[in-house]
């Protein structure tokens, strides 16, 4: 697993991002991020990122956010 420092870049969440830690050092939070083969360090908190990866795809995080809570809580009309 080869690993890198992403330094002022955002990182773009994709298809091979397995999971975004947070990690804290001292007061400081940022990003530790799995991919299938990778691991990257980002100086933004998991948060950052995500909101970020929302609006370059074209949508906003509320947005997909309120998505994922109609399509789960979805009720089937009574027959």
């Amino acid at each position: 697993m080869k690993k890198e420092l992403i330094s002022n870049q955002f990182y773009e969440v994709n298809p091979h991002t397995m999971i975004i830690f947070p990690k804290k050092s001292g007061s400081i939070v940022y990003s530790e991020i799995y991919e299938v083969d990778s691991q990257y360090t980002s100086k933004f908190t998991p948060f950052e990122l995500i909101k970020t990866s929302c609006n370059f795809f074209g949508s906003s995080y509320d947005g997909r956010r309120i998505n994922e809570i109609l399509i789960h809580n979805n009720k089937q009309p009574a027959k």
